[in-house]
């Protein structure tokens, strides 16, 4: 025999799986059988009681899986506990099985567990919708929201598209080189950073949208959290609202948006731009961002927002209240947002601190770490990436896509 050739396989789904054994010519029944051991999830389950920890990991054992549960769950001296799953896709049908044998109160989460264990990419089966626009995500559609910072104080470019006539030329840049939609701002949202008045934002805004007006056919999105800006942008084209308070500080615009039929995207943040980055701290920043999430979806829907009109970002960056460890969970994190509240999820990765804390470079000289970090949320499951550097990121998402589908 020559010498043996030995290579780790990625599975990442009953597909992957099924094609790989296709490849090699096992028999179709053969197939059937093994591909769902061959597909192996790390699960993680917030906030169950010690009654329901405890049986589910007995369940989990029993059928040749793990589970992890917190310390003192065991006795019951802690009154919850998280738990973190580890088995096959063929263990989590065995314990489905298992489950729906116990009392109804372990039904449901029977049911979520299996469902978040067959779902490997459930953003791939979201859809935006806004206006008469109707956006489905897939593997092959990534977004790209370009940048455009018509401020003095940006922590990137602040300063450079200032001047409109140079707001408007970069428009259009960014639309050539591919961006699938623009983002304006005219209130620096850095840390540190003070808020500027209505009258001086609009100042600002305004006429880069009038100046836009018939020059170009993707959708613009306004970031700003004043609704009185939000509706003079609107009656020049604009689409969407990016709103960094999530809904929060203005308290007509979850109104506006809803009757203007708006995209609307929620943003994490914590505190405000001029304090956020005094010593923020979490218990669970996942879990808590993920919470807010769940908080402020209902909020907007009260308020007559439509479900699919809504895009979230974890609000990524050394700003908005995080650090470097916090924005790395917050990216991994990427598949739990999807799973459990199954909207879009949007990031704003570029030129960030936290790229800058990883690498040593200066704002200008981010473009590879930018580049890296987009790539990685595409693979994650990210619907729209927020950059700067558009025609560098789209052709980035381009090749990972190809490779990906290999």
């Amino acid at each position: 025999m020559d010498e043996p050739i030995v290579h780790k396989i990625e599975t990442l789904s009953l597909a992957d799986a099924q094609r790989e054994m296709e490849r090699i010519g096992v028999h179709p029944d053969g197939v059937r059988i093994m591909a769902p051991k061959a597909v192996f999830s790390v699960l993680k389950i917030y906030r169950l009681s010690p009654y329901h920890a405890n049986v589910l990991k007995q369940e989990m054992l029993s059928i040749g899986a793990e589970a992890a549960t917190a310390a003192g769950c065991i006795d019951c001296s802690r009154a919850e506990s998280d738990v973190i799953l580890m088995g096959t896709l063929s263990h989590y049908r065995k314990l489905f099985e298992k489950l729906k044998q116990q009392p109804p109160s372990f039904h449901p989460l029977a049911q979520k567990i299996l469902e978040a264990a067959q779902t490997p990419s459930p953003s791939f089966n979201l859809n935006w919708n806004f206006g008469n626009r109707k956006i489905s995500f897939n593997q092959r559609r990534i977004l790209i929201m370009g940048i455009l910072n018509v401020t003095p104080d940006s922590f990137s470019d602040g300063g450079q598209f200032f001047k409109t006539k140079d707001a408007v030329a970069q428009a259009l840049k960014m639309e050539e080189a591919g961006a699938d939609i623009l983002d304006i701002g005219g209130e620096s949202s850095r840390p540190g950073s003070q808020p500027v008045s209505d009258d001086e934002e609009m100042v600002r805004v305004l006429p880069v949208l009038q100046e836009l007006l018939g020059k170009t056919a993707f959708p613009i999105s306004i970031d700003t959290y004043k609704a009185d800006l939000a509706e003079a942008a609107i009656s020049m084209g604009a689409a969407i609202v990016n709103d960094i308070t999530a809904l929060r500080r203005d308290p007509r615009m979850a109104s506006l948006c809803a009757e203007r039929k708006l995209g609307v995207v929620l943003m994490h943040m914590k505190g405000e731009p001029k304090s956020m980055q005094d010593a923020p701290h979490y218990e669970d920043v996942v879990a808590e961002v993920s919470d807010f999430f769940e908080e402020r979806i209902k909020a907007a829907i009260a308020a007559g927002i439509q479900r699919d009109a809504i895009v979230l970002d974890p609000g990524t960056g050394i700003a908005f209240g995080k650090n470097l460890e916090h924005n790395i969970a917050l990216m991994r994190a990427i598949p739990h947002f999807i799973e459990r509240h199954q909207r879009p999820i949007m990031l704003g990765v570029s030129r960030k601190r936290f790229i800058g804390e990883l690498t040593g470079k200066n704002v200008r000289d981010r473009l590879g770490g930018t580049i890296a970090a987009a790539a990685f949320c595409a693979l994650k499951g990210a619907s729209i990436l927020r950059v700067h550097d558009v025609a560098e990121c789209r052709d980035a998402i381009k090749v990972v896509q190809a490779l990906n589908d290999l």
